[in-house]
């Protein structure tokens, strides 16, 4: 039994361990497979994006003559639910992308729509800047439920602080009892690609060329004798923004009249009229009509705005219905419908720039001086070591500018920049301190020239017997009491009057906080001879030394 028990737990043992093998292989594959996902999505920036959410644009619509916003999360489900597939709502998306974010060619970021929403035609339109540069491209396609905005020409590289933008789309709901589906008329349309009365008709690219106009008479099956219908285009002047497309023959719209199962209305059952001055045709019904009829026709598209670049465009059309009752003396039925298209959508994006500009002032140059090169550092809040160098020489003017910088960090707060020369160049003086920018962003990084001078020394020699060998004699220049410099004066310094003289030369004036320097000047012991004089300061640029 000990043995059993032992088998028994040891069983156990092994089971949890290899129950423990498979979880930590499992977790293992997940995290490659996420690994993989994010590799696959590495241009993907929707989670540094704000306001794209399903929940997160609003409603423009019409309220008592005025258009108004509301928010989609203050719209419940069962208003959502009400949303007809029949007709268009106009969405706006406000975006914000965070600080810090790298929206490079090519990054994308996923526009949701709301439950139970779709889009009722393929978009690709631009979003543009407000001075007027396509920044990206949004697409979607016709019945989706989610978009995407990419985004090109590295705007937001360059304007990588307060990025923003809108998106704006047209949405169809869910719900067939729209208003299209009852009532005396109805109308309504599509951008449209496909066959239509045996005859393909495609599309342009990414472009719709043709929309389709839908009409609906007579939902309720009424009983109207000689029944007139009018239909007029609408947006057909300076320029017009579309076109019928014509029969074979050229007479008339090519029209499609069909009875709800589907079967033709019998051409003999009315006549048609094309007035091609107001862009419009009338559909007189001979007798009585007391069934429903669907009215099908195409326009050609002709905005050069939506052709050319996807620019948003609405095209309107206008129907009217008027017919008699059964006696056909009172007029039963006189009413007007409109049908709207909203063909593609429309998108703005802006950011601004952040550049500190940094310029080398050199003073009090004599002529012809050459100036060097010199190396500014940027820094941001209190870093010790610059985050940026530029090097600013006669090539660029002394002048740079740090370019792209972001205002804020990753939390909001401002970055506070600073500009300070890197080291200041021999016969200058000036600060490696730290420059705040002015208002403009500008900093202005000044080095004074320092004036040099020469210190003639004089060596006169005493009672010396004639023909003696004069020694070689030394001198110690001090500025600021610290040796700097040294000079030997020899027989071959000897002037006609029997007396040494040398100079130190190209001595700065000033140090390099721009303080004036003090020269003395130190005669070295020599053997055999005394100095009268010590330690000299220079009067009129020289001193003399007499032994």
């Amino acid at each position: 039994m000990e043995y059993e028990a032992g088998k028994s737990s040891t069983s156990k043992i092994w089971k949890w361990i290899g129950v423990g093998l498979f979880l930590l292989l499992l977790v293992v594959g997940l995290n490659v497979q996420g690994q993989k996902a994010h590799a696959a999505d590495s241009n993907d920036i929707s989670g540094s994006v704000t306001g794209l959410g399903a929940n997160e644009c609003t409603y423009i619509h019409e309220v008592d003559g005025k258009m108004v916003s509301t928010p989609i999360s203050k719209i419940s489900a069962s208003d959502l639910a009400d949303w007809s597939i029949w007709s268009s709502y106009k969405l706006q998306y406000n975006y914000k992308i965070a600080t810090g974010t790298n929206v490079k060619n090519g990054s994308t970021a996923q526009v949701n729509l709301p439950a139970g929403t779709t889009f009722s035609q393929a978009l690709d339109f631009p979003i543009t800047a407000s001075d007027g540069t396509v920044i990206g491209e949004f697409s979607a396609p016709a019945n989706g439920t989610f978009g995407h905005i990419t985004f090109t020409n590295n705007y937001y590289q360059t304007h990588n602080n307060d990025m923003t933008g809108t998106i704006n789309i047209d949405v169809r709901g869910s719900n067939t009892k729209g208003e299209h589906s009852g009532g005396d008329l109805g109308k309504t349309g599509w951008p449209f690609a496909g066959n239509f009365m045996g005859k393909q008709y495609g599309m342009d690219g990414k472009r719709y060329q043709y929309v389709e106009w839908d009409t609906r008479i007579n939902s309720d099956n009424k009983t109207i004798t000689k029944p007139k219908i009018t239909d007029e285009l609408q947006d057909t002047t300076n320029p017009a923004k579309q076109e019928f497309v014509m029969n074979d023959a050229g007479t008339a719209p090519l029209l499609n009249l069909t009875y709800d199962d589907g079967s033709a209305v019998p051409a003999t059952d009315y006549t048609v009229t094309y007035d091609a001055a107001k862009h419009s045709f009338t559909i007189q019904w001979k007798g009585t009509l007391s069934q429903t009829v669907n009215l099908y026709y195409l326009c050609k598209i002709t905005d050069g705005g939506y052709l050319n670049n996807g620019s948003a465009v609405t095209l309107n059309n206008i129907v009217h219905l008027k017919g008699y009752d059964a006696n056909g003396n009172t007029i039963g039925v006189d009413t007007s419908a409109n049908g709207q298209i909203n063909l593609s959508g429309s998108g703005t994006g802006d950011g601004t720039q952040f550049n500190l500009n940094v310029e080398k002032i050199w003073k009090d140059l004599p002529a012809n001086t050459t100036t060097p090169a010199i190396e500014a550092g940027l820094y941001e809040n209190d870093s010790k070591v610059p985050i940026q160098k530029a090097t600013l020489n006669s090539s660029n003017g002394y002048k740079y500018t740090f370019a792209n910088l972001f205002k804020n960090d990753s939390q909001g707060n401002p970055i506070k920049y600073k500009v300070a020369e890197i080291a200041i160049p021999a016969g200058y003086f000036g600060t490696t301190a730290k420059q705040t920018p002015d208002a403009n962003n500008n900093v202005t990084l000044t080095n004074t020239y320092i004036p040099l001078e020469t210190i003639k020394v004089n060596k006169h020699w005493k009672g010396i017997p004639k023909n003696a060998k004069m020694p070689d004699v030394t001198f110690t220049l001090l500025a600021n009491g610290t040796p700097t410099k040294t000079l030997t004066l020899t027989k071959a310094d000897l002037t006609s009057d029997n007396n040494y003289s040398g100079e130190f030369t190209k001595l700065p004036t000033l140090d390099e906080s721009g303080k004036a320097i003090t020269y003395t000047v130190r005669e070295s012991p020599v053997n055999g001879y005394t100095s009268t004089d010590g330690i000299e300061t220079p009067k009129n640029g020289s001193v003399t030394f007499t032994n």
